[in-house]
């Protein structure tokens, strides 16, 4: 019997307790067997839960090992091609061939560098608004109107 099935067995007893006079002994029986069904079936899937996140945890390792191969290769192809570029520019040559790989010394679109960000003017600036949760929170909690904001409780599942 899964969750639901044991969910909607409760649903029925209950519906049946208030639709009918049931004894008390019946009642705790029934309702005793549906509560072990349950139990059981929870702790079942809180072993699942702890498996998963296991898993998560080893994932999560994984992704940051995976992560830092990844950069160190792709450090390691900008210094080669660092290596390359300075070897052409101080024998002053534009191109090359290489085997089957033609290479050549381009011109890169042009960018911008930053001197100083103090006197740059204002209509190049933008700027991202950052609320304080924490403190709106502290002050609607003192009583305090805050507009636009409320105090949410939410509710979620603990497991010890």
């Amino acid at each position: 019997m899964n969750i639901y099935e044991i969910k909607r067995e409760y649903e029925v007893l209950s519906q049946y307790l208030e639709d009918n006079d049931l004894d008390k002994e019946s009642f705790k029986e029934a309702f005793l067997n549906i509560e072990g069904s349950l139990s059981d079936k929870c702790e079942n899937y809180v072993k699942l839960i702890k498996n998963l996140e296991g898993d998560i945890e080893a994932h999560k390792g994984e992704e940051k090992r995976l992560s830092e191969k990844r950069k160190a290769m792709e450090n390691k192809v900008l210094r080669l091609k660092q290596t390359i570029y300075e070897v052409l520019k101080d024998m002053k040559l534009e191109s090359l061939k290489a085997g089957t790989f033609n290479l050549r010394i381009q011109n890169n679109a042009p960018s911008v560098d930053i001197l100083d960000q103090e006197v740059i003017p204002e209509e190049y600036k933008s700027y991202e608004v950052k609320l304080d949760k924490k403190g709106i929170l502290e002050d609607l909690k003192l009583g305090k109107l805050v507009a636009g904001a409320e105090i949410k409780q939410s509710e979620s599942l603990r497991i010890r």
